[in-house]
């Protein structure tokens, strides 16, 4: 299974990470593509996969998904930057985006 931008619009990611857990068998993989455009208008606080941890210091979101899916994924690969795409937000403005790709192995 893949998800290709999609945890950037949910209201829960962290939800949808563990859900994962029960629907792989070992040895499945889990492909997940995201740019963590994670914005409160579609995810609260929260629910964001960065964060600051209690002593101040910052969580990237990539590390906050490793934590979750740590727990019954291995990743298989480091994480590479792929598919850039553009969005046309307005008439004359556009958004240039890259995604990070990265793949998971059921333990």
């Amino acid at each position: 299974m893949s998800a290709w931008n999609l945890l950037d619009r949910l209201n829960d990611p962290r939800s949808f990470l563990r859900s994962m857990r029960g629907l792989w068998k070992s040895g499945g993989m889990l492909v997940l593509s995201t740019p963590y455009t994670l914005l409160e208008e579609f995810t609260p606080k929260e629910n964001c996969l960065s964060e600051y941890s209690e002593n101040g210091e910052y969580i990237r979101a990539f590390e906050g998904m490793s934590r979750i899916l740590r727990e019954s994924f291995e990743r298989t690969t480091p994480p590479v930057d792929v598919v850039p795409f553009v969005i046309r937000e307005t008439e004359r403005k556009l958004q240039h985006t890259i995604t990070e790709l990265s793949m998971w192995r059921k333990s």
